[in-house]
């Protein structure tokens, strides 16, 4: 790599360094956020071999520009989505520029582990919060209801043999939600990525993790109903977040496998 690979590079670890830092209230989420950073690492043991071209390509503008947008409107919004992604950008410019072709095409696929490396689901994740929250209660109370339960809903709250149930923040999963999507997308390319159908496989990850944390909220209800609350506010809630991403896993190679046979068939 010659001096402008290594400038190239430089900013964009400074950028990267920036985007964590400008806002820490992730740090409150710090046990379930900083595992999103491995992403990086599994983008780029997944490109490998990483094979430089042999003669240097333009760099192409309209990234670069759509990446400066996304950092001004994600500056002035305070959305660290949009300068996740435009890091991404910079970061696939850049990699259209120096490398072979099969390496850009194995890059372009799994860029969206680059969009996963910072934290904006613990940033910007009131409204996936709510709706997973809400969604979650929703599911709850049907699933009781249908097995014989007493239950009440109020919103988020719910109340199952008179028993008090809040899906509140920390059952909303943002931080092991995120960790469990760039698991999947791990998953998507030891799977499909020979064939076509990768980006048609990534809404099944969302699938699979709503599935998994609605499973979540019921799964420590049952445990308050049966062995008290204390216990399922203790240790059992605390180690529920991977118990989360060991049935993200197992949903989504069971949907992928699913699909794979179908398309086959």
């Amino acid at each position: 790599m010659n001096q402008s690979d290594k400038a190239w590079l430089a900013g964009l670890s400074a950028m990267a360094l920036w985007i964590w830092a400008r806002d820490l209230a992730w740090l409150s989420q710090a046990a379930g956020t900083l595992p999103i950073l491995v992403s990086l690492a599994w983008f780029t043991w997944l490109v490998s071999p990483w094979q430089l071209a042999t003669t240097r390509r333009p760099i192409s503008m309209l990234p670069l520009a759509a990446s400066a947008l996304l950092i001004v409107t994600g500056t002035i919004s305070n959305l660290t989505i949009l300068l996740a992604i435009a890091w991404a950008l910079g970061l696939q410019a850049w990699i259209n520029s120096r490398f072979q072709s099969q390496t850009r095409n194995k890059a372009n696929r799994l860029l969206l582990l680059t969009v996963m490396a910072f934290p904006w689901m613990a940033l910007d994740g009131d409204l996936v919060s709510t709706i997973f929250r809400l969604s979650a209660a929703q599911f709850s109370e049907s699933i009781f209801s249908f097995i014989g339960f007493a239950v009440e809903r109020s919103g988020t709250n719910l109340w199952i043999q008179g028993l008090p149930v809040t899906v509140n923040e920390a059952c909303s999963g943002l931080g092991v939600l995120q960790a469990a999507m760039i698991a999947g997308v791990v998953l998507l390319e030891a799977l499909v990525s020979k064939n076509n159908h990768f980006w048609m496989q990534v809404p099944l990850l969302i699938v699979a993790a709503w599935t998994a944390n609605a499973l979540r909220v019921i799964v420590i209800s049952i445990a308050a109903l049966t062995w008290g609350t204390e216990f399922a506010a203790g240790p059992f809630h605390t180690w529920g977040g991977m118990g989360v991403l060991l049935v993200v896993f197992g949903l989504s190679w069971g949907l992928i496998e699913w699909q794979q046979k179908r398309t086959t068939s």
